[in-house]
């Protein structure tokens, strides 16, 4: 006669096994979109224009960690040939002294994370500061533009267990001024069940048993 009580901790054991088991399937998280800008305050002399739509295969910069339950990581940049979130441009003024106080705000769409059709839309805010002094020697100060690094997180799938995030890098401009890209970074996070057909078969072997007792 078989212990009911004994084969119900059996198969809580059994259950703990599949779905550590389950943890070790690949979870491959693609992420993809576009962005705009748009400045606000004291911002003479700047502009932003869409960079290259954000591929969403060839952006990760670290794939080390792409299983069920861990954390992976991806980075958007123009090195990874995988797009910007928009290529700003800064004038240098001609003469005297021009003091930056204003913000960019970067509008950004993410779509598709891991099969799904879901959109998701963030504003991300940057502080820009700095002074540029232009007299008839050279020119000297600088701008930088800071972004929050504050990740923001887009939640998805099921339940919406799963995640990504985002943060921008901050970029800096010598008193010359010149063109550069906004790039970015961030988290990815899948949280997925055991497969529905492991369970069917600890359920059928359970019958099983019970069967033979």
């Amino acid at each position: 006669m078989v212990n009911i009580r004994t084969l119900r901790y059996g198969a809580i054991g059994v259950l703990v096994a599949v779905t550590g088991a389950a943890n070790a399937f690949f979870v491959p998280v693609t992420v993809s979109g576009s962005a705009a800008g748009s400045f606000s305050g004291t911002t003479p002399g700047f502009s932003i224009a869409p960079g290259p739509v954000i591929d969403g295969t060839n952006q990760f910069d670290d794939t080390s960690s792409q299983q069920i339950g861990d954390i992976g990581y991806y980075g958007i940049s123009p090195v990874l040939d995988s797009g910007t979130f928009g290529i700003v441009t800064l004038i240098a003024p001609v003469s005297g002294t021009t003091v930056y106080n204003g913000n960019l705000a970067i509008d950004v769409t993410f779509t598709s994370p891991t099969n799904t059709s879901e959109v998701f839309t963030a504003v991300v805010q940057g502080s820009i500061t700095g002074a540029v002094v232009k007299t008839h020697k050279a020119a000297t100060g600088g701008v930088t533009i800071s972004f929050s690094s504050t990740p923001v997180y887009f939640y998805y799938g099921p339940g919406g267990v799963d995640w990504f995030s985002l943060t921008l890098n901050p970029i800096t401009f010598g008193p010359k001024g010149g063109s550069q890209a906004i790039t970015g970074y961030g988290q990815t996070f899948a949280a997925t069940p055991a497969p529905a057909g492991a369970l069917v078969f600890l359920v059928g072997a359970l019958r099983r048993r019970r069967n033979r007792a």
